[in-house]
């Protein structure tokens, strides 16, 4: 049989392959075979599995990936420094002759597009994903130290949602940006988003379930006490000017209210200037009578 012919053959579309090959997954299509693998590298030499969590719901296994160590030690200073101190001193169970290595506190979806990312498979990976998958993918790439790698796709997928937008009121969304854009350098996002921080609660910032740096928590308190104490000068500025204005009493009386009205509907409290008693003496002696 000619080169060519035998070429054609094993291109043919419409030739039904072996049902034993039918079984197994190809090369990193997420999906499992009757082993419960999913491939992304066939010719890898390490397994990482999630315990107690599931790739589909069909699945009655841990989802579990079959990697190359080397492209893992090659894009992730974790698993480089994983494998290098752990590798021989303490002994991982072994599947197939391959090692096997529990990843924790990694959703398998999230885990998967990350490992199509370090083995080189762009095809494969989503070209838009929802805001609350960027944020687990930036986390573990912070967490594994592989950012150089998961950065040009987190740029695109930011071009891709146009509502992706920083200065919303929900404080958990504004923390979820600034930790998204604060992994990946994005200065534009990080300086609105840390604003909208500062600007929309009196509170000290607080994120507890997000890995923030503590400089960053200082920075956003310290800007958020700043701005607080001009904003309370500029309410106390004002009030100063109804209580002394010369106009109708009645006029600035009800304008008064309504400014005290809505500073304490918002919780935002102050006190006014002390002055000497005696301004106010002839106001106490028209009271007691």
């Amino acid at each position: 049989m000619s080169t060519v012919k035998r070429a054609h053959e094993q291109a043919d579309p419409n030739k039904t392959a072996p049902a034993n090959k039918r079984l197994n997954p190809g090369p990193d299509d997420g999906s499992t075979g009757a082993n419960r693998v999913c491939q992304i590298d066939p010719d890898g030499d390490l397994f990482l599995y999630t315990p107690g969590h599931r790739l589909s719901a069909d699945d009655d296994h841990d989802a579990t990936f079959l990697v190359s160590s080397k492209h893992l030690t090659l894009a992730s200073a974790w698993f480089k420094a994983y494998l290098s101190d752990r590798w021989y001193r303490d002994p991982v169970p072994a599947d197939e002759g391959r090692a096997k290595i529990a990843i924790k506190d990694c959703r398998p979806e999230t885990l998967l597009i990350l490992l199509r990312m370090i083995h080189g498979f762009s095809r494969k990976v989503p070209q838009k994903v929802s805001f609350e998958q960027l944020v687990d993918i930036s986390l573990a790439a912070e967490f594994y130290q592989c950012t150089e790698v998961v950065e040009p796709y987190v740029h695109t997928w930011m071009r891709v949602d146009q509502v992706w937008n920083p200065t919303d009121e929900d404080p958990n969304f504004v923390a979820k940006c600034i930790i998204v854009a604060w992994i990946f350098k994005i200065e534009h996002v990080l300086s609105v988003a840390t604003k909208a921080a500062t600007e929309s609660s009196t509170d000290p910032f607080e994120a507890p379930d997000l890995p923030f740096p503590a400089f960053i928590k200082d920075a956003i308190d310290n800007n958020r006490t700043a701005w607080l104490g001009m904003v309370l000068r500029e309410i106390e500025t004002h009030v100063a000017q109804l209580l002394s204005a010369n106009c109708l009493p009645d006029c600035d009386a009800y304008y008064l209210g309504r400014v005290l009205q809505h500073l304490a509907r918002h919780n935002v409290f102050f006190r006014l200037a002390p002055k000497p008693l005696c301004h106010f003496l002839p106001l106490l002696l028209h009271c007691q009578d």
